[in-house]
């Protein structure tokens, strides 16, 4: 039977899915209307083809987000039930392939070109975006043979579905959607789109961990959900998006107004990625109240205290993998993580009682 959150009003829901690629189109046809009002406000008063790029990358963005959006809808409407617990139906073989990371190397690229034509007027900001640019343009090359996508497994889908809908039960949430991957991109983590939450899990990993250690991970993810984390997260977003415009604005008025706007991009980028890294410190307690909870549900932090150690094992073998030379010196920017979790040492040592389990704030 359908479930009521996934596939209740479908047609409010392709709306509000398709809603990126309109504001993406409403965008351009304002800065049209306001380039024939105010000529060269916004463009350059150039020739036609000097201004290609830019109509090429919106059109390269508009259809990777109306495919991704169209994708979304599609992997919602026809989410599959597994005693109760719904799971995303498996991706197409070209988003598996690595299709939308494709298009991303084609936009990278073409914001490189575009960017070395300001060289001229701009040569500080010029040089700091086509570094950007360069680097997201050869991590989404690289990452597009690397990484994989979801897909079913019905052997898979029934154990965690058995494991998952007791500890929700228990914890008085409703499970949430799961989608299934064939790669370690994401080994376990709760998402949020709009209203529904996803927990993202690993194939590869769910095959390594033991019962008890898959169920001691579904406990701590649910424990994200049980206390409303995934509501931080996104607020942190939020400020990280509000001060990226706010940098944005700064580099107009250092350039005097003139819109150039791989500048923009890349300043957009670099903001929000330090702003992110500033604020995700604060999810760290975050993280023991989970472990403490999900160790309490179960009633042993050994199972957990496990599939933390294989999960941070998973993570640095596919670092490893991704990271090795040249990649590591070519990707300096991408190859960061956010420091949103504490060192596992730590952890590993609350849960397995050479510090208190207590929960660091109540909440």
């Amino acid at each position: 039977m359908p479930s009521p959150a996934l596939h209740a009003d479908p047609i409010r829901r392709l709306l509000r899915t398709l809603l990126p690629t309109v504001i993406l189109a409403l965008l351009f046809i304002a800065f049209g209307i306001l380039d024939m009002l105010a000529p060269a406000t916004f463009f350059p008063a150039t020739p036609w083809y000097d201004q290609l790029p830019f109509a090429l990358l919106l059109l390269i963005l508009g259809v990777s987000l109306l495919i991704r959006s169209l994708n979304v809808f599609r992997r919602r409407m026809s989410a599959r039930a597994v005693d109760g617990v719904y799971f995303e139906p498996q991706q197409s073989k070209a988003v598996r392939k690595g299709a939308l990371r494709y298009a991303a190397f084609g936009l990278w690229c073409l914001l490189g070109i575009w960017t070395i034509t300001g060289f001229g007027q701009f040569p500080v900001e010029s040089a700091l975006s086509l570094v950007v640019f360069i680097e997201l343009a050869l991590a989404a090359f690289h990452f597009a043979s690397t990484f994989g996508g979801v897909v079913m497994d019905d052997a898979v889908s029934m154990r965690t579905a058995d494991l998952i809908a007791p500890l929700a039960a228990r914890m008085e949430i409703p499970p949430p959607v799961i989608a299934l991957r064939d790669d370690l991109f994401r080994p376990a983590a709760m998402v949020r789109n709009g209203k529904i939450t996803t927990l993202v899990l690993s194939i590869s990993l769910i095959d390594d961990l033991t019962d008890d250690e898959l169920t001691a991970l579904l406990a701590h993810e649910l424990a994200h959900l049980h206390f409303n984390d995934l509501r931080s997260a996104v607020f942190r977003g939020r400020i990280a998006s509000v001060v990226g415009v706010l940098g944005e604005l700064a580099v107009l008025v250092v350039m005097h107004g003139v819109f150039f706007f791989p500048a923009l991009v890349s300043t957009f980028y670099i903001v929000t990625m330090a702003v992110s890294a500033a604020v995700s410190a604060q999810n760290k307690w975050r993280e023991y109240r989970a472990d403490a909870y999900a160790a309490s549900i179960i009633g042993s932090g050994t199972a957990l205290a496990g599939s933390l150690a294989k999960t941070e094992q998973a993570v640095v073998s596919l670092k490893s993998r991704l990271y090795q030379a040249p990649w590591k010196a070519l990707l300096f920017l991408t190859s960061w993580t956010m420091p949103t979790h504490p060192p596992l040492q730590l952890r590993l040592a609350r849960l397995q009682g050479q510090q208190s389990l207590k929960l660091p704030r109540d909440a």
